[in-house]
């Protein structure tokens, strides 16, 4: 089956397994994927993930991420804004500074639990 926004699937796949309350979930992988993957890893919204190249495409195994205590999802809300039938521009006054390589719009758009 041909997905029209591979990125939009990655984030319903994570939502899904979130809520179902998986502790690994499955995704094909992609180069963006594997970037936004390693980001969220970065961040500390996900405990670990793996790249397998097998096939074609390959895969990421990804470990979600749960509070120990109340046992809720590290990642609270996900959404994706800008989409290929409505994309979402914005002036280049308003995109935020880029500070260590790391911009601060990840924190915008995945949100903890604890915040």
């Amino acid at each position: 089956m041909a997905v029209t926004d591979p990125i939009a699937d990655y984030l319903t796949r994570l939502r899904n397994a979130m809520r179902a309350n998986h502790r690994v979930v499955d995704i094909p992988a992609s180069g963006v994927k594997k970037e936004i993957t390693k980001i969220l890893f970065e961040k500390g919204y996900i405990l670990s993930y793996k790249f397998q190249e097998e096939g074609h495409q390959g895969n990421i195994k990804i470990a979600l991420k749960y509070d120990k205590v109340t046992k809720s999802s590290a990642i609270k809300d996900l959404q994706r804004v800008s989409k290929p039938g409505l994309r979402k521009y914005r002036g280049s006054d308003s995109i935020p500074r880029v500070f260590e390589r790391f911009g601060n719009c990840n924190r915008k758009y995945f949100k903890r639990s604890n915040e």
